[in-house]
Formats: C-alpha cells, structure tokens, sequence
C-alpha cells in the first residue's frame, strides 16, 4: 500500500470478516488518481472476494500432501521389511509429508485389551504423556479412537472445539493448537487390532 502515495500499484491479499462474521478472504488494488500535474492526488481501492479461489488451492494443496503421504507410505510398506520401522516411518511420513503435527499408531493384541502406542512422530515428551494417559482405556478417554475400535470404521473429528467426542482431551488438544483428529483402523499380521491417529491444526 506504500508504493501507492508515491505514484505507484499497492497489491495484497488478506482475510477480513464479513457482516455475518464470515471469515472472506479479498484481493485489493490500491492505485494513485493523479491531479492535472501528474502528481498522487487520491488513492483508488478495488476489493475482490478471493475465498473460492482460495478455498480451491487450500483443497488441492492438502490432495497433494495426502497423495504424498500415501506415496511414501505405499513405498515404505513394498521396501521394509521390520514392522516397527514400518510403524515408525508411517508416523514421520504423515508429519513430513502429509502436514500433520502429530501422528501416532496403537496396538492393542485383542478386542478390549490394553492399548499402547507402538509408534509417533510430532509429539513432545509431555504430549505424548498426556496421549498414553488418554488412551489407557480408550472407551473412557477418547472416543474417537473407541469408534474406530467398536466398528472398525475410520473415525474422524473436524472440529476438536465442539464435537462431543473430543470433550475428554479438549482442552489439552486445544492447547497444544490440535483442531482436528482422525483415527483409522490397520490390520497386522491379521491379530492385532491398529488405531492410526492423526491430528491437524
């Protein structure tokens, strides 16, 4: 907007809410009306709502970064050979390359047995505590990862502020800037029954 007053085009891009509150993101052009000698005299701004087009990159970025994931995954899985480096390099992709900031895969060897994380990636010392706390009895803790258990279908939160299933672990997801969660059922060596959690922000 600075170059406008000396004579020059302004550009940018923020986002601003609307009268509803909604969250718009505008495109603006800031540009000098000059006097009869040439010289900035005014300043002319044109607004254009850029939200869809936004919206439209955001969805292809996150395709690409999935795409990526399941990629490296895929690869991962045709190249290793030791399960726990599988586990291990599932985590870290899905943080490198699939954008998540917290990734973890549980274990538990039987239909209500005990569940441990076998493998994370993202997660602080304190994070990770507060996961294990959570999920030593999933069906009390995290409701999220106990769907998936119970049905054996993916079960996923997109908004950790006010889904009922995220009211247990809220407030320690929220503050750790979690907005999200997935979890998603594996199956190894055809026994043990796998969560695979996600969180995203």
């Amino acid at each position: 907007v600075s170059s406008a007053p000396a004579g020059g085009v302004g550009r940018f891009t923020r986002v601003c809410p609307t009268t509803p509150r909604t969250p718009k993101w505008w495109e603006v052009v800031v540009t000098p009306v000059r006097d009869a000698a040439g010289k900035p005299e005014r300043l002319l701004s044109i607004s254009r709502d850029v939200t869809s087009r936004r919206e439209k990159l955001e969805l292809i970025k996150r395709l690409n970064r999935t795409h990526a994931m399941l990629s490296g995954i895929n690869q991962l899985i045709v190249h290793e050979r030791v399960p726990q480096a599988i586990l291990d390099g599932a985590c870290r992709i899905a943080v490198e390359q699939g954008g998540f900031l917290m990734a973890w895969v549980g274990l538990t060897s039987a239909p209500g047995g005990r569940f441990r994380i076998a493998a994370h990636a993202g997660a602080s010392p304190d994070t990770l505590a507060a996961i294990c706390a959570t999920l030593a009895d999933p069906r009390l803790g995290c409701a999220v990862t106990a769907r998936v258990l119970d049905t054996g279908a993916a079960t996923v939160c997109n908004d950790v502020s006010n889904d009922p299933l995220s009211a247990p672990w809220r407030e320690a997801a929220l503050a750790r800037g979690y907005r999200a969660m997935a979890s998603f059922p594996l199956a190894l060596d055809g026994r043990d029954l796998v969560a695979f959690g996600g969180t995203n922000n």
